[in-house]
This record gives C-alpha cells, sequence and structure tokens, in this order.
C-alpha cells in the first residue's frame, strides 16, 4: 500500500463531498512533448464520451423507468464496462461498505479502456478542484509506466455512481520518499506537471509528496486533492 492511501483513507461514515457535475480502434492523437522527463501531452479525441453516452441512452431505451444518477441510469458502470475494469485494482481494505471502493495504481492500458466507453458526463466528474477524469485518465494513458492514477469507484446503489480520482502519481526518481513539500515549492512541482501533461484545473492539489517505488509504480510525485 503506498503512502497516499495510508495517509488517505475516506471518513467512517463513508461520507465526501457531492459533486454537481469504440474499445479498439480508438486513437488518443497523442502529440509529443520534448520535456527534461519525456512525458507526453495527449491530445483528446473529439468523440470522447461517444460510446459510453450511447451505453447510457439504450439503457433508458429499454428500460424508461430505471432510476437516474449523475451521469446516467444506475447500472451505468456496469453496462459500459467500467465496473468490471476497475476491479483488478480496488483495495477491499480500504473500502468501506459495499458501494464504495479504493482503487490504486491505476495504468495506461485500462486508462485508455476507460476514455473508450466512459459516457461525457463521467469524463467531466472532478475530485472538488482536480483536473477532470478524461484529463487524468489521458495523462495516464499516454504515459505507461510513467503515470498512475489512485481514486474511488462509487456503485449502483448510489445516486453518485461514478469513478473518481484523487490523486496522480508521476515518475520522477528525484521525488523525495514521503516528504510533504510545501507552499511555493508544492506550486512548482505542480504547475510543471500539469503544463507537462495538459491537466485541466488550474487549482493545485491539496498535497504533493514523494512515494517510493511500488509494486505497480515507480518513485513519484503524487498530487492529491481531497
Amino acid at each position: 500500500m503506498n503512502n497516499f492511501e495510508a495517509k488517505h483513507p475516506r471518513s467512517a461514515d463513508g461520507k465526501f463531498t457531492e459533486k454537481a457535475r469504440k474499445e479498439s480502434g480508438l486513437s488518443l492523437g497523442l502529440d509529443a512533448m520534448e520535456t527534461d522527463t519525456d512525458l507526453i501531452k495527449p491530445a483528446i479525441p473529439t468523440d470522447l464520451g461517444k460510446a459510453g453516452d450511447e451505453a447510457i441512452a439504450k439503457m433508458r431505451e429499454d428500460n424508461p423507468d430505471l432510476p437516474n444518477g449523475y451521469y446516467g441510469p444506475l447500472g451505468w458502470t456496469k453496462k459500459t464496462g467500467a465496473a468490471d475494469i476497475m476491479e483488478k485494482y480496488i483495495n477491499p481494505r480500504m473500502s468501506i461498505g459495499g458501494d464504495f471502493k479504493r482503487f490504486h495504481d491505476l495504468g495506461s492500458e485500462d486508462a485508455e479502456k476507460l476514455l473508450k466507453i466512459l459516457p461525457t458526463k463521467a469524463l467531466e466528474d472532478r475530485q472538488n478542484d482536480s483536473p477532470s477524469l478524461g484529463s487524468l485518465l489521458a495523462a495516464c494513458a499516454a504515459n505507461p509506466g510513467k503515470v498512475n492514477l489512485s481514486g474511488y469507484v462509487v456503485g449502483d446503489s448510489r445516486v453518485d455512481e461514478r469513478v473518481s480520482v484523487d490523486a496522480i502519481l508521476i515518475a520522477d526518481s528525484q521525488a523525495s520518499e514521503y516528504r510533504q513539500l510545501q507552499d511555493g515549492e508544492a506550486f512548482n512541482i505542480w504547475r510543471g506537471y500539469q503544463e507537462k501533461l495538459g491537466l485541466d484545473s488550474d487549482c493545485p492539489p491539496d498535497e504533493v509528496y514523494g512515494a517510493e517505488e511500488g509494486e505497480n509504480h515507480p518513485r513519484s510525485w503524487v498530487m492529491w486533492w481531497d
């Protein structure tokens, strides 16, 4: 378990801030950037969200009486296949109840799959002031072995059913293990990676700190939004 997950379990009652809010063949159209870390800044496909929107439209057509959640009829994470993709990353020790589950270290291959199947509204999800889910998934998909994501999945027993990312891990051999950066230093690290990865938020994370190499990620900077 990485330091982020050890430090930031959800509250005991499971409450958190509510937010208003083509498998193969889809190309991310990635544009390489010349950076000192060799990160790639993704170009977002114009048809992003189309397959997911079609899936939830079909759900409504087949059963107009399905109750609606924030991003579609309840059950959309299963219907689109998102729930199955996320299952391998779930950490049951960090989950609260049956329908709030934390996940670790989502990698590029499955990030790209999620980009292809999630509906538009779901891809706009943000953990408060974090970059959007679509922006984070695109950064991860474009940078295999260099960018990983952590967060939580909310199941279909709740109106806020969704996949949410609240932390991005960015590979950097110079990351200071478990040292939390302060003020200007943290902001500068965030701003540099925000620009390199094209993350669509100007709001810095609540915490920036280093994490040692793990089973599924190299030594990294962790940026976490409460």
